[in-house]
């Protein structure tokens, strides 16, 4: 696979979902900081609704991926996750938190805990790490585990998505961030 196609399908691509975002789509993407410090809600609500919101601005990006239901490679990768998405997790679902944290470590090539039978068993509960993740590319074979590190791709980035995910980090009053696999490593039942 040659590479330097692959970068630049991968800038094209990016290129073209830039231009073609909606103007709504873009000023409610615009507006989500200032639209949340209003909110009075509590972390994990806020939480929730940020979620909605991402998943909205993915559903359009998702259209100029390759990324599809069953492709798991993504599930092999380091995922960051909050005490305010470990919460969300616990509160909305059945999963509940390893009684001691494992060390920090390079999770890459690691199966998430979640991924059973190619699918993620928390999708709409999943963090925002995995929300986000999207190839650019034409075809998943850089998202391999395998290839995921040799090369780099133009990715999307919305700063105010950022923005509004850090103030309700904030607002939890934890800021401290975990692999989901030191978290969450079932080893207690």
């Amino acid at each position: 696979m040659d590479i330097k196609t692959e970068q630049e399908a991968a800038k094209k691509n990016y290129e073209n979902i830039i231009k073609a975002i909606p103007a709504k789509l873009n000023k409610k993407e615009e507006k989500l900081y200032l639209q949340f410090q209003k909110i009075k809600a509590t972390p994990t609500r806020k939480l929730s609704l940020l979620y909605k919101e991402i998943d909205e601005i993915y559903a359009f990006i998702n259209k100029y991926t390759p990324c599809k239901k069953g492709c798991s490679a993504c599930c092999f990768y380091n995922v960051t996750i909050s005490e305010i998405e470990i919460r969300h997790i616990e509160e909305n679902t059945k999963f509940k938190r390893a009684k001691e944290i494992q060390e920090k470590n390079d999770f890459h090539g690691t199966p998430c805990p979640f991924l059973k039978n190619n699918s993620c068993s928390i999708y709409e509960h999943r963090p925002l790490m995995c929300r986000r993740h999207t190839t650019l590319a034409p075809t998943n074979y850089w998202c391999q585990p395998e290839n995921a590190l040799k090369h780099e791709f133009s990715q999307i980035e919305f700063s105010e998505l950022r923005r509004t995910y850090d103030l309700i980090r904030i607002e939890s009053i934890s800021s401290e961030l975990w692999d989901i696999r030191q978290v969450f490593n079932f080893n207690n039942g």
